[in-house]
Protein backbone atom coordinates (compact mmCIF):
# COMPACT_ATOMS: atom_id res chain seq x y z
CA UNK A 1 0.00 0.00 0.00
CA UNK A 2 1.11 3.72 -1.32
CA UNK A 3 0.32 6.39 1.45
CA UNK A 4 0.99 9.72 0.92
CA UNK A 5 0.79 12.47 3.53
CA UNK A 6 -0.26 16.37 2.95
CA UNK A 7 -0.32 17.78 6.23
CA UNK A 8 1.53 20.73 5.14
CA UNK A 9 -0.65 21.78 2.29
CA UNK A 10 -4.00 21.05 4.41
CA UNK A 11 -6.56 24.25 4.71
CA UNK A 12 -8.10 23.66 7.42
CA UNK A 13 -12.05 23.99 7.25
CA UNK A 14 -12.56 25.55 10.79
CA UNK A 15 -10.31 28.58 9.01
CA UNK A 16 -12.47 28.12 6.10
CA UNK A 17 -15.67 28.69 7.59
CA UNK A 18 -14.79 31.41 9.61
CA UNK A 19 -13.54 33.18 6.92
CA UNK A 20 -15.68 32.32 3.64
CA UNK A 21 -19.05 34.16 5.29
CA UNK A 22 -21.06 34.26 2.23
CA UNK A 23 -20.63 30.52 0.70
CA UNK A 24 -17.00 30.92 -1.07
CA UNK A 25 -15.82 28.13 -2.53
CA UNK A 26 -12.50 27.10 -1.43
CA UNK A 27 -10.12 24.14 -2.68
CA UNK A 28 -8.82 21.91 0.39
CA UNK A 29 -6.14 19.49 -0.34
CA UNK A 30 -6.44 16.18 1.37
CA UNK A 31 -4.30 15.25 4.80
CA UNK A 32 -3.42 11.88 3.11
CA UNK A 33 -4.18 9.80 -0.02
CA UNK A 34 -3.57 5.93 -0.04
CA UNK A 35 -2.94 3.28 -3.29
CA UNK A 36 -4.04 -0.36 -1.79
CA UNK A 37 -3.25 -2.65 -4.49
CA UNK A 38 -5.72 -6.30 -4.02
CA UNK A 39 -3.16 -9.00 -3.01
CA UNK A 40 -4.75 -11.77 -5.29
CA UNK A 41 -2.20 -14.04 -7.01
CA UNK A 42 -1.14 -13.00 -9.50
CA UNK A 43 -1.14 -9.12 -11.10
CA UNK A 44 -4.66 -7.58 -10.71
CA UNK A 45 -6.12 -6.68 -13.76
CA UNK A 46 -9.27 -4.86 -12.63
CA UNK A 47 -10.48 -3.07 -9.31
CA UNK A 48 -13.57 -0.88 -8.43
CA UNK A 49 -13.84 0.52 -4.81
CA UNK A 50 -17.72 0.28 -4.19
CA UNK A 51 -17.97 1.37 -1.00
CA UNK A 52 -16.79 2.31 2.69
CA UNK A 53 -17.68 2.61 5.99
CA UNK A 54 -16.34 2.80 9.83
CA UNK A 55 -16.46 0.61 11.74
CA UNK A 56 -17.10 -0.15 15.86
CA UNK A 57 -13.49 0.33 16.41
CA UNK A 58 -13.36 4.19 14.11
CA UNK A 59 -11.44 2.44 11.24
CA UNK A 60 -11.93 2.64 7.72
CA UNK A 61 -13.25 -0.34 6.22
CA UNK A 62 -13.80 -0.51 2.09
CA UNK A 63 -15.39 -3.18 -0.13
CA UNK A 64 -14.33 -3.47 -4.14
CA UNK A 65 -14.08 -6.00 -6.77
CA UNK A 66 -10.58 -7.59 -8.26
CA UNK A 67 -10.75 -9.41 -11.27
CA UNK A 68 -7.58 -11.16 -12.30
CA UNK A 69 -6.57 -13.96 -14.84
CA UNK A 70 -7.03 -17.18 -13.28
CA UNK A 71 -4.90 -19.39 -15.37
CA UNK A 72 -1.96 -16.90 -16.88
CA UNK A 73 -0.25 -19.71 -17.97
CA UNK A 74 -2.50 -19.84 -20.83
CA UNK A 75 -3.53 -17.79 -23.69
CA UNK A 76 -6.71 -17.26 -22.83
CA UNK A 77 -7.94 -14.80 -20.02
CA UNK A 78 -9.49 -16.90 -17.76
CA UNK A 79 -11.34 -14.43 -15.62
CA UNK A 80 -11.48 -14.74 -12.03
CA UNK A 81 -13.31 -12.25 -9.21
CA UNK A 82 -12.67 -11.59 -5.99
CA UNK A 83 -14.15 -9.42 -3.15
CA UNK A 84 -11.69 -7.32 -1.88
CA UNK A 85 -12.23 -6.14 2.05
CA UNK A 86 -9.52 -3.48 3.30
CA UNK A 87 -9.02 -1.99 6.57
CA UNK A 88 -7.33 1.06 7.90
CA UNK A 89 -7.32 3.47 10.65
CA UNK A 90 -8.33 7.03 9.90
CA UNK A 91 -4.45 8.00 9.33
CA UNK A 92 -4.89 5.96 6.39
CA UNK A 93 -2.24 3.05 7.59
CA UNK A 94 -3.49 -0.40 6.14
CA UNK A 95 -4.45 -3.00 9.35
CA UNK A 96 -5.23 -5.42 6.79
CA UNK A 97 -6.77 -7.27 3.75
CA UNK A 98 -9.16 -9.44 3.13
CA UNK A 99 -10.29 -11.15 -0.62
CA UNK A 100 -12.97 -13.17 -0.37
CA UNK A 101 -14.76 -15.39 -2.63
CA UNK A 102 -18.24 -14.35 -4.41
CA UNK A 103 -21.20 -16.21 -3.47
CA UNK A 104 -22.79 -17.42 -7.02
CA UNK A 105 -21.56 -16.57 -9.91
CA UNK A 106 -22.60 -12.91 -10.04
CA UNK A 107 -19.25 -10.34 -9.43
CA UNK A 108 -20.98 -7.29 -8.04
CA UNK A 109 -20.63 -5.68 -4.63
CA UNK A 110 -23.03 -2.45 -3.32
CA UNK A 111 -22.67 -2.36 0.40
CA UNK A 112 -20.62 -3.21 3.75
CA UNK A 113 -21.69 -1.81 7.10
CA UNK A 114 -20.58 -3.02 10.61
CA UNK A 115 -22.12 -3.98 13.65
CA UNK A 116 -21.28 -3.40 17.07
CA UNK A 117 -19.13 -6.12 17.55
CA UNK A 118 -17.17 -4.97 14.49
CA UNK A 119 -18.18 -7.62 12.29
CA UNK A 120 -18.58 -6.82 8.67
CA UNK A 121 -22.13 -7.00 6.24
CA UNK A 122 -21.38 -7.22 2.37
CA UNK A 123 -24.61 -7.03 -0.18
CA UNK A 124 -24.37 -7.48 -3.75
CA UNK A 125 -26.41 -9.23 -6.36
CA UNK A 126 -28.03 -11.84 -5.16
CA UNK A 127 -25.77 -12.62 -1.91
CA UNK A 128 -24.90 -11.73 1.42
CA UNK A 129 -21.59 -12.08 3.79
CA UNK A 130 -20.84 -11.66 7.34
CA UNK A 131 -17.27 -11.09 7.91
CA UNK A 132 -15.39 -11.07 11.61
CA UNK A 133 -13.66 -7.76 12.72
CA UNK A 134 -10.37 -9.27 10.75
CA UNK A 135 -11.85 -10.28 7.29
CA UNK A 136 -12.41 -13.71 7.28
CA UNK A 137 -15.89 -15.04 6.16
CA UNK A 138 -18.44 -15.94 8.86
CA UNK A 139 -21.58 -17.13 7.14
CA UNK A 140 -23.52 -16.35 3.59
CA UNK A 141 -26.58 -16.73 1.52
CA UNK A 142 -27.68 -16.18 -1.75
CA UNK A 143 -31.17 -14.90 -2.91
CA UNK A 144 -33.17 -13.68 -6.41
CA UNK A 145 -32.41 -10.11 -7.08
CA UNK A 146 -29.85 -7.25 -6.64
CA UNK A 147 -29.23 -6.62 -2.96
CA UNK A 148 -28.67 -2.81 -3.23
CA UNK A 149 -28.11 -1.78 0.40
CA UNK A 150 -27.79 -3.28 3.96
CA UNK A 151 -28.80 -1.99 7.46
CA UNK A 152 -27.81 -3.15 10.73
CA UNK A 153 -30.33 -2.47 13.76
CA UNK A 154 -30.76 -3.95 17.43
CA UNK A 155 -29.01 -7.12 16.74
CA UNK A 156 -30.66 -7.86 13.05
CA UNK A 157 -29.59 -7.82 9.63
CA UNK A 158 -31.93 -6.11 6.79
CA UNK A 159 -31.32 -6.70 2.95
CA UNK A 160 -34.08 -5.09 0.79
CA UNK A 161 -34.26 -7.29 -2.60
CA UNK A 162 -37.48 -8.56 -4.58
CA UNK A 163 -38.01 -10.69 -1.20
CA UNK A 164 -37.01 -8.74 1.55
CA UNK A 165 -34.74 -11.10 4.27
CA UNK A 166 -34.03 -10.36 7.98
CA UNK A 167 -31.56 -12.07 9.50
CA UNK A 168 -29.86 -12.54 13.07
CA UNK A 169 -26.39 -11.62 13.30
CA UNK A 170 -25.54 -15.28 12.81
CA UNK A 171 -26.98 -15.36 9.26
CA UNK A 172 -30.19 -17.05 10.30
CA UNK A 173 -32.95 -16.00 8.35
CA UNK A 174 -36.16 -14.52 10.85
CA UNK A 175 -38.41 -13.02 8.12
CA UNK A 176 -39.05 -12.05 4.54
CA UNK A 177 -40.77 -9.92 3.07
CA UNK A 178 -42.38 -10.69 -0.72
CA UNK A 179 -42.21 -7.27 -2.92
CA UNK A 180 -43.01 -9.14 -6.17
CA UNK A 181 -41.19 -8.11 -8.94
CA UNK A 182 -39.83 -5.36 -7.81
CA UNK A 183 -37.14 -4.08 -5.22
CA UNK A 184 -36.62 -1.36 -2.99
CA UNK A 185 -33.20 0.55 -2.80
CA UNK A 186 -33.32 0.56 1.27
CA UNK A 187 -35.68 0.62 3.97
CA UNK A 188 -35.62 2.37 7.50
CA UNK A 189 -36.07 0.27 10.26
CA UNK A 190 -38.26 1.30 13.52
CA UNK A 191 -37.41 0.95 17.38
CA UNK A 192 -40.46 -2.24 17.10
CA UNK A 193 -38.66 -3.71 14.18
CA UNK A 194 -41.24 -2.54 11.26
CA UNK A 195 -39.54 -2.04 8.33
CA UNK A 196 -40.36 0.95 6.14
CA UNK A 197 -39.90 0.29 2.41
CA UNK A 198 -40.54 2.37 -0.86
CA UNK A 199 -40.72 0.84 -4.36
CA UNK A 200 -42.29 2.85 -7.85
CA UNK A 201 -45.57 1.17 -6.74
CA UNK A 202 -45.93 1.72 -2.66
CA UNK A 203 -44.67 3.12 0.25
CA UNK A 204 -45.16 0.20 2.65
CA UNK A 205 -45.05 -0.45 6.41
CA UNK A 206 -44.61 -4.50 7.83
CA UNK A 207 -44.52 -5.62 11.46
CA UNK A 208 -40.94 -7.82 12.59
CA UNK A 209 -42.51 -10.71 11.04
CA UNK A 210 -43.18 -9.73 7.40
CA UNK A 211 -46.78 -8.94 8.05
CA UNK A 212 -47.95 -5.88 6.19
CA UNK A 213 -49.25 -3.03 8.45
CA UNK A 214 -50.13 -0.50 5.51
CA UNK A 215 -49.30 0.56 2.14
CA UNK A 216 -49.86 3.72 0.12
CA UNK A 217 -49.56 3.87 -4.01
CA UNK A 218 -46.38 6.22 -4.51
CA UNK A 219 -47.37 8.86 -7.16
CA UNK A 220 -47.94 8.07 -10.54
CA UNK A 221 -44.76 9.79 -11.85
CA UNK A 222 -42.14 8.13 -10.03
CA UNK A 223 -39.21 5.99 -10.93
CA UNK A 224 -37.61 3.14 -9.35
CA UNK A 225 -34.80 4.55 -6.73
CA UNK A 226 -36.36 5.88 -3.77
CA UNK A 227 -34.79 7.17 -0.94
CA UNK A 228 -36.34 7.17 2.97
CA UNK A 229 -36.14 9.38 6.26
CA UNK A 230 -37.95 8.32 9.36
CA UNK A 231 -38.47 11.01 12.04
CA UNK A 232 -38.71 10.27 15.77
CA UNK A 233 -42.40 9.79 15.39
CA UNK A 234 -42.17 8.06 12.32
CA UNK A 235 -43.47 9.95 9.86
CA UNK A 236 -41.83 8.63 6.58
CA UNK A 237 -40.62 10.84 3.81
CA UNK A 238 -39.28 9.13 0.51
CA UNK A 239 -37.56 11.07 -2.29
CA UNK A 240 -38.23 9.07 -5.56
CA UNK A 241 -36.75 10.36 -9.01
CA UNK A 242 -39.88 11.93 -11.10
CA UNK A 243 -40.44 11.46 -14.65
CA UNK A 244 -42.71 14.56 -14.82
CA UNK A 245 -42.25 16.81 -17.07
CA UNK A 246 -39.21 15.49 -18.46
CA UNK A 247 -38.55 16.60 -22.07
CA UNK A 248 -36.47 13.84 -23.94
CA UNK A 249 -35.15 11.98 -20.61
CA UNK A 250 -33.57 15.51 -20.07
CA UNK A 251 -34.67 15.47 -16.27
CA UNK A 252 -33.95 14.30 -13.01
CA UNK A 253 -36.66 16.20 -11.55
CA UNK A 254 -37.89 14.75 -7.98
CA UNK A 255 -41.34 13.96 -5.83
CA UNK A 256 -40.74 14.00 -2.37
CA UNK A 257 -43.58 12.16 -0.09
CA UNK A 258 -45.08 12.31 3.86
CA UNK A 259 -46.80 9.43 5.12
CA UNK A 260 -47.43 9.41 8.78
CA UNK A 261 -47.05 6.58 10.57
CA UNK A 262 -50.54 4.94 10.53
CA UNK A 263 -49.91 5.27 6.65
CA UNK A 264 -52.35 8.22 5.53
CA UNK A 265 -50.13 10.85 3.09
CA UNK A 266 -49.74 14.65 4.42
CA UNK A 267 -48.29 15.57 1.45
CA UNK A 268 -46.52 15.20 -1.97
CA UNK A 269 -44.01 17.94 -3.40
CA UNK A 270 -42.52 17.65 -7.17
CA UNK A 271 -39.59 19.54 -7.49
CA UNK A 272 -38.27 20.05 -11.03
CA UNK A 273 -35.11 19.88 -12.64
CA UNK A 274 -34.21 23.36 -12.31
CA UNK A 275 -30.41 22.76 -13.31
CA UNK A 276 -28.96 23.98 -16.51
CA UNK A 277 -30.22 22.43 -19.18
CA UNK A 278 -28.20 20.07 -22.11
CA UNK A 279 -28.66 18.64 -25.32
CA UNK A 280 -28.35 15.45 -24.09
CA UNK A 281 -29.54 13.19 -20.41
CA UNK A 282 -29.49 15.19 -17.29
CA UNK A 283 -28.39 12.50 -15.62
CA UNK A 284 -28.87 12.37 -11.61
CA UNK A 285 -29.55 10.96 -8.03
CA UNK A 286 -31.47 11.33 -5.26
CA UNK A 287 -30.84 12.10 -1.58
CA UNK A 288 -32.72 12.62 1.42
CA UNK A 289 -31.76 14.18 4.97
CA UNK A 290 -33.54 15.35 7.83
CA UNK A 291 -32.05 18.69 9.13
CA UNK A 292 -31.12 19.88 12.50
CA UNK A 293 -34.37 21.39 12.79
CA UNK A 294 -36.68 18.99 11.86
CA UNK A 295 -36.98 19.63 8.13
CA UNK A 296 -36.33 18.02 4.67
CA UNK A 297 -33.51 18.14 2.76
CA UNK A 298 -33.61 16.82 -1.24
CA UNK A 299 -30.69 16.94 -3.34
CA UNK A 300 -30.65 15.81 -6.53
CA UNK A 301 -26.42 15.18 -8.09
CA UNK A 302 -24.86 14.20 -11.47
CA UNK A 303 -23.00 15.36 -14.11
CA UNK A 304 -25.34 18.38 -14.89
CA UNK A 305 -24.55 19.89 -11.33
CA UNK A 306 -26.14 19.60 -7.48
CA UNK A 307 -29.81 20.72 -7.14
CA UNK A 308 -30.43 21.35 -2.92
CA UNK A 309 -33.63 21.95 -1.86
CA UNK A 310 -34.68 22.71 1.86
CA UNK A 311 -38.29 21.57 2.30
CA UNK A 312 -41.03 22.36 5.25
CA UNK A 313 -41.67 18.69 7.39
CA UNK A 314 -44.84 19.97 7.91
CA UNK A 315 -46.40 21.19 4.72
CA UNK A 316 -43.69 20.54 2.08
CA UNK A 317 -43.39 24.29 1.02
CA UNK A 318 -39.63 25.32 -0.33
CA UNK A 319 -37.78 26.82 2.19
CA UNK A 320 -34.45 27.32 -0.23
CA UNK A 321 -33.70 25.77 -3.57
CA UNK A 322 -29.60 26.11 -4.53
CA UNK A 323 -27.92 25.23 -8.25
CA UNK A 324 -25.10 24.32 -8.61
CA UNK A 325 -22.16 23.43 -11.63
CA UNK A 326 -21.80 19.55 -11.13
CA UNK A 327 -18.78 17.40 -10.07
CA UNK A 328 -19.55 14.20 -11.47
CA UNK A 329 -21.93 12.04 -10.48
CA UNK A 330 -23.48 12.18 -6.95
CA UNK A 331 -23.19 8.99 -6.12
CA UNK A 332 -22.92 9.19 -2.31
CA UNK A 333 -23.77 12.29 0.08
CA UNK A 334 -23.54 12.75 3.58
CA UNK A 335 -25.95 15.55 6.05
CA UNK A 336 -23.51 16.30 9.01
CA UNK A 337 -24.84 16.66 12.51
CA UNK A 338 -24.45 20.91 11.92
CA UNK A 339 -26.17 20.28 8.45
CA UNK A 340 -22.90 20.48 6.38
CA UNK A 341 -23.70 18.77 3.28
CA UNK A 342 -21.10 16.99 1.62
CA UNK A 343 -21.60 15.33 -1.80
CA UNK A 344 -19.23 13.30 -4.09
CA UNK A 345 -19.12 12.43 -7.60
CA UNK A 346 -16.84 11.10 -9.77
CA UNK A 347 -14.00 14.03 -9.12
CA UNK A 348 -13.86 15.77 -6.56
CA UNK A 349 -16.07 16.26 -3.17
CA UNK A 350 -17.89 19.05 -2.37
CA UNK A 351 -19.26 20.73 0.55
CA UNK A 352 -22.15 22.82 1.48
CA UNK A 353 -23.29 24.80 4.13
CA UNK A 354 -26.72 24.28 6.06
CA UNK A 355 -28.28 27.13 3.45
CA UNK A 356 -27.28 25.14 0.46
CA UNK A 357 -24.17 27.11 -0.42
CA UNK A 358 -20.96 26.03 -1.58
CA UNK A 359 -18.18 25.83 0.91
CA UNK A 360 -15.19 24.03 -0.40
CA UNK A 361 -14.08 21.35 -3.03
CA UNK A 362 -11.66 18.98 -1.96
CA UNK A 363 -8.59 19.08 -4.35
CA UNK A 364 -7.59 15.54 -5.44
CA UNK A 365 -4.99 14.74 -8.24
CA UNK A 366 -6.76 11.95 -9.56
CA UNK A 367 -9.87 11.23 -11.34
CA UNK A 368 -12.15 8.83 -9.93
CA UNK A 369 -14.12 6.60 -12.22
CA UNK A 370 -16.58 6.38 -9.08
CA UNK A 371 -17.00 7.93 -5.24
CA UNK A 372 -17.36 6.49 -2.05
CA UNK A 373 -17.87 8.19 1.08
CA UNK A 374 -17.61 8.07 4.74
CA UNK A 375 -17.52 10.46 7.72
CA UNK A 376 -16.31 10.38 11.22
CA UNK A 377 -16.57 13.59 13.47
CA UNK A 378 -14.87 16.34 11.77
CA UNK A 379 -13.31 13.82 8.91
CA UNK A 380 -14.79 12.51 5.51
CA UNK A 381 -13.26 9.72 3.38
CA UNK A 382 -13.53 9.71 -0.82
CA UNK A 383 -12.85 6.66 -2.21
CA UNK A 384 -12.35 5.48 -5.80
CA UNK A 385 -11.20 3.53 -8.37
CA UNK A 386 -7.39 4.94 -10.19
CA UNK A 387 -5.46 3.41 -13.21
CA UNK A 388 -2.37 6.04 -12.13
CA UNK A 389 -0.29 6.31 -9.11
CA UNK A 390 0.99 10.03 -7.57
CA UNK A 391 3.72 9.59 -9.71
CA UNK A 392 1.75 8.61 -13.19
CA UNK A 393 2.46 5.10 -13.14
CA UNK A 394 0.33 2.67 -14.36
CA UNK A 395 -1.77 0.96 -11.35
CA UNK A 396 -4.92 -0.83 -10.31
CA UNK A 397 -5.55 0.23 -6.94
CA UNK A 398 -8.20 1.33 -4.46
CA UNK A 399 -7.97 4.74 -3.78
CA UNK A 400 -8.68 6.62 -0.67
CA UNK A 401 -8.56 10.50 0.35
CA UNK A 402 -9.00 12.00 3.71
CA UNK A 403 -10.21 15.74 4.58
CA UNK A 404 -10.90 17.00 8.13
CA UNK A 405 -11.77 20.48 9.73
Amino acid sequence: MELIRKNSLIIGLVTLLAGCGGGTNQEIAPDWESYVVPETPVTVFTTSNKDMTLDVYGDLVTVGNAGFDGDPTTPAYDSVHKIVLVKQDRNGNQIWQSLLDYPGERYTVYEVESDDNGNLYVVGDGFILAADSNGQLLWQDTFEGLGLSVTIKDGFVYVPARITRIYDLNGNLQSTIDNGDIYPWEVQVTDDGSVIQATWTAITRHDAQGNLVWSVNAPSDVTAMARIQLDSSENVYVSYLSNNGSSGGDSAAARVVKVDMNGTQQWARFIPDNRPSSSYYKSGKVHLFLTSDGDVLNVTAGTKGRQITKLNSDNGQVIFEKVHSGEGEGDNAHLTGDDKLIIVGSSNPQQFDSNGNLLATGDMAQTLTRNTLAVYGNTFFVGGNVTKDAAGNDIRALYTAAFSE
